[in-house]
Parts: C-alpha cells; structure tokens; sequence
C-alpha cells in the first residue's frame, strides 16, 4: 500500500531460525501488487552450541573428574533447592493469609506458564507490568522498616537470606565434590599388565558410578547439540560424525605414516640430531665431570685402589693425587734400515 505522501507502505516480520511461515490473509483496499523480500541474518546461536558440543563430546573424561564442575553442580542444585524452598513459604502464605486464595490455581499457574513460554504477546504484557527500573524497587525493599520498632527489616531479611544462601550453596559445593570425587591413588606396588602395543598398564580401581553416569550425561549432551547446533539436519549429522571419528582417522592416518616410515626410517626420524661439535663439546665435559667424580671418590675411600692389580694401583694412586688417568704409550723410534748383512753364530 502507498501512504497518502507517496511512500509505500513497509511491514516487517520475523520468521524464526526454527522454521515457520508467514501467512497474509488480507491486503489493503487499493493494493494491487505485494512485493517481498528477504534478509538473512546470521544466527550467533550456531558456533555456540557447536563449540559446546565439541567440548562436551571430546572433553567428557576431563569433565566428569574436573572438581570445579562438581563444586558447580553441588551449588547450583542448592541454590535451586533454596528458591523452592522460598516459593513453597510464600506459596503458604499467600493461601494461609488470603481467603479463597485464587480458584482452580494449579490449572491457572499451567495455562499461565504455557502461554508465557508459547506467546510472546504475553510475555510482553507481563513484562509491562513489571517496574521499568528495576534498581529502585530493589533499593525500595531494601528500605522497608519496621512499622512499631522502626527496625530495617529489608536490610535484616536480605542479610539473613544472602547468609543462608552462601552456606547452602557451600555446603552443597562440598558435599558434591566429595560424592563425585576420584578414587584415591593406591600406595606400593601397583600390578600391572602389558599391553598389545608394548605399554604398561597398571590395575586401577575402577570409575565410581557417579563419575560414570555424570560423564554419559555429558557425552549425550555434547551430541544433542551437535544434531541441534545448525538449521540444516545434513550438516549436523556431518559434524556430528566428523566429531565421533575424527579420533579413529587420526589414529589410521598416524598408523599409516608409521608404516611409510618403519623400513627406511632417516637417521633424524626419532629424534633431533646434534652437530658434531656439539657431539665432541658434550663429550669433554661429561668425562671430566665423571673424571672429578673418580678422583674425589678415590681421595674419600683409598680402600678401593687396593683392590686392582699392583701395577694398576700406583696409576691410581698418581691419579688421586692429581695425576694423569691415561698416558699414551710412546711411540717406538722406527729402526733405520740396515742395508748390510749379519750373521748369527
């Protein structure tokens, strides 16, 4: 439709990432042509649940031993239990002090939550209802006093609640962390076993159940979010078995490599190789320091040098006194060449 300034008329929708359609059941009087069209945004929602899921499917074993996760869970759950706790009182109350309460109010509190979750009218309607500046009315119950002795009992209750919501959510922490906790080290001798690949493999205590159930719970979240972090199903159920093979074709590529590599390995295959003049300077310094370590041994216990052969216990003794370890032999002047000859009687 064109507005009476000659502009045409713009409505705007939205259509959700999950899906839907828009449907127009009637046009303006006078309109004889609609035109559509389309933007597409970028959901942020995707790499979220993406990267999440990766974590949660690669990094269950990590998770379900982390400490912090435990002391997290434990807390979360009490401060959960505390709310209840406070809306059960409340609950009371209200139906305690007020007559009649309000009828047929478990059918009411449904409808209600499920309007509030399906329509987002309502939730815009409740949200009007609400104060705008949410800072003053925490600041105006914070100031309620006592009407008789005048006493701050905002200021009492948010104190005493604040406490017991920080014990409980500590006790809670702790109490989680020790139900999840990992099964302590064994001390001496650990039997073990040798595996098919040469490693050793030591006879543990098994995985607590907690821990076990825990990590499943994180591994099948991992991969409901992998099938639900895109918007088209091919290509979640693509990164979803790329994330569950990806360990096996790591594995095959590596196994592969080895093979290539075990009939002709390079003599730097293994490890680094050094120059030789670092093969030389190591050399020198290491026999030194071995050659100081003999000597002071032999200044320590002299005992020891009378435990070789005679000839062998005057070069040590010489040695520990300061002398050489090893001499070179003299080399022998080579005989000049008789050119006459000599007859033996």
């Amino acid at each position: 439709p064109v507005e009476p300034w000659g502009r045409p008329s713009v409505r705007d929708a939205y259509l959700s990432s999950a899906g839907g359609c828009i449907t127009v059941r009637s046009l303006p009087d006078g309109v004889s042509k609609v035109k559509a069209a389309w933007e597409t945004t970028w959901d942020p929602s995707v790499p979220v649940y993406a990267i999440v899921g990766l974590v949660f499917l690669w990094g269950y074993k990590f998770l379900r031993e982390n400490s912090t996760l435990h002391a997290l869970i434990g807390g979360s759950l009490s401060f959960g239990a505390i709310l209840l706790m406070v809306m059960y009182w409340v609950n009371q109350q209200v139906r305690r002090n007020v007559p009649g309460f309000v009828p047929f109010g478990h059918v009411f509190t449904s409808v209600a939550t499920l309007a509030l979750a399906f329509s987002a009218a309502a939730r815009q309607i409740i949200k009007s209802w609400l104060p705008s500046d949410v800072s003053a009315l925490i600041w105006r119950v914070l100031e309620l006093r006592d009407p008789i002795w005048n006493l701050p009992i905002g200021w009492m209750l948010s104190i005493g609640w604040l406490a017991v919501t920080v014990g409980a959510v500590s006790m809670g922490a702790n109490a989680s962390v020790r139900y999840f906790a990992s099964p302590t080290d064994p001390e001496g001798d650990v039997p073990f076993e040798i595996g098919p690949d040469g490693r050793r493999i030591d006879a543990l205590p098994p995985l607590p159940w907690p821990q076990f159930f825990l990590g499943n719970v994180i591994w099948m979240s991992g991969v409901y979010l992998l099938v639900t972090s895109t918007h088209v199903d091919l290509v979640s159920a693509l990164l979803l078995l790329v994330a569950l093979t990806l360990d096996s074709v790591v594995h095959i590529a590596r196994q592969l490599y080895q093979r290539a590599w075990e009939d002709h390995p390079g003599p730097g295959a293994f490890t680094p190789l050094v120059s030789l003049e670092t093969y030389q300077e190591q050399g020198r310094v290491y026999t030194q320091m071995a050659m100081e370590a003999l000597k002071r041994h032999l200044q320590q216990t002299p005992d020891a040098m009378l435990k070789v052969r005679d000839d062998s216990e005057l070069r040590l003794r010489r040695f520990s006194t300061g002398g050489t370890h090893f001499q070179a032999p003299l080399k022998m002047e080579e005989e000049s060449t008789w050119t006459g000859r000599c007859a033996l009687l």
